[in-house]
């Protein structure tokens, strides 16, 4: 079952979104329109799923291309859910946004709940809102948690899904997601990508920076395997962040890439690089995730960048493979997910000692460590840490000494490993001990 909260500007549909599923995933501030893109997310209530969609301030608007970019996606929503909650203001009354959008549900025939959002007290009168004409009512306080519980019943009791559908939707759950985060600064068409692949309209897009401020996180199966691709707001500096809401983005931006498996970083061909650019790919390395580069817009370029050009201007991301491509023009997007696949099968890929040994000898034979403070460094052995899930590839290298090892050493090591053994797009890490 689907459900979708719809409602005029700053009437608390976020704020509820975030009390139904029992966590900050929308961004919520007073001023109205923060909320721009569809966001989905899974509840459970009494044994039972159900799938919610938390939407923008719906605001007519045709000259604004972002209010009009959110009344089509609120459209969207409510043709493909099952239930309305139609969220409106108990404080300041019925609007005549409000009066229009029960209009449109009406005629749409869409089973609905009217919210009746920041309810001060329990015995107040709200005869009012019946005008409206949504038969079920219920009063709440998304900020205070009054009224949920009431209002979770009322859901369960307009559908129930059966114990077959209820089997596989946490099969669904549980199955295991390579996570795709979509990053990089501010209107390089990242939004633009995840529409593309998916082949709908799911993210808003602008050429205004700053488009996107929640993180959308969207199920893809296709060829490949089973994708969550996560679409981030765009990162830039603090000092040009315009308000609290941006700067909450930015933060989970940041822990969206920690979170994903393989980051895609989109970068503007036509703009070049940017301080901003190679922030961002240093938050990429740090967190060692996988990486695909994509240069955007090649249909605007008047050159590629050579690979040199690419590593110096993002020198922390030099083991990242690149892409060109037109987020906006092209119509196979095959090849990003062949990389894709091959930079997960190297987060996943597991080396015998014996063959890692056998390398190792070669590798330490040919070029041996250098000296330390005039003593002898001597690697006697390599194995590959264990892991539980795809994980930044890691090694751990043991012999007298080892510690001292030399950074130009370790760098030599970790060329030799990605020659020998692959690992496409991920970083390496080596951990060095005494022994």
């Amino acid at each position: 079952m689907k459900i979708a909260i719809v409602g005029r500007p700053n009437t608390g549909k976020s704020t509820l979104f975030n009390r139904l599923i029992g966590r900050n995933k929308a961004v919520t501030d007073d001023l109205p329109g923060v909320t721009r893109d569809r966001l989905l997310s899974t509840i459970e209530h009494n044994g039972v799923f159900f799938d919610i969609i938390d939407t923008g301030g719906y605001e007519k608007n045709d000259k604004d291309p972002i209010l009009k970019h959110i009344v089509e996606q609120v459209h969207i929503a409510v043709e493909e859910s099952d239930l309305i909650l139609f969220v409106v203001d108990g404080k300041n009354g019925i609007n005549p946004i409000d009066r229009e959008i029960a209009s449109i549900l009406r005629k749409k025939e869409k089973d609905t709940i009217l919210v009746i959002n920041k309810v001060d007290h329990a015995k107040r009168e709200y005869s009012d809102f019946y005008s409206l004409g949504i038969e079920s009512v219920m009063p709440v306080s998304a900020e205070h948690a009054l009224g949920i519980d009431d209002l979770l019943d009322a859901i369960f009791e307009k559908r129930k899904e059966d114990e077959a559908t209820l089997r596989d939707h946490r099969n669904n759950m549980d199955s295991e997601y390579i996570k795709i985060a979509i990053s990089g600064r501010p209107n390089t068409g990242k939004s633009t990508l995840l529409n593309s692949i998916i082949g709908e309209e799911r993210a808003i897009t602008s050429d205004a920076p700053g488009t996107t401020r929640d993180v959308i996180d969207i199920p893809l199966n296709n060829k490949y395997g089973d994708f969550l691709l996560l679409d981030t707001a765009g990162i830039r500096r603090y000092a040009r962040t315009e308000s609290k809401i941006e700067s909450y983005s930015i933060m989970r931006s940041r822990s969206t890439i920690e979170f994903s498996d393989i980051a895609l970083l989109v970068i503007d061909g036509t703009e070049g690089f940017t301080h901003q650019d190679k922030k961002v790919s240093e938050i990429i390395a740090k967190a060692g995730v996988g990486c695909l580069i994509i240069i955007n817009k090649r249909d605007k370029m008047e050159r590629e960048f050579t690979e040199q050009e690419i590593h110096w201007q993002i020198p922390f991301l030099s083991y990242a493979p690149i892409l060109y491509l037109s987020a906006k023009y092209d119509d196979n997007f095959d090849k990003v997910f062949k990389q894709i696949k091959k930079i997960h099968e190297g987060r996943t890929k597991k080396i015998s000692t014996g063959d890692l040994n056998r390398a190792f000898k070669q590798i330490t034979t040919y070029k041996t460590p250098p000296m330390a403070s005039g003593k002898e460094v001597k690697l006697k052995y390599m194995v590959q840490a264990s892991k539980e899930r795809a994980c930044v590839p890691r090694f751990i290298v043991c012999g007298v000494r080892a510690k001292l090892t030399h950074s130009s050493y370790k760098k030599y090591l970790v060329a030799k490993l990605r020659e020998e053994f692959g690992f496409v797009g991920n970083p390496i890490e080596l951990i060095f001990k005494e022994g």
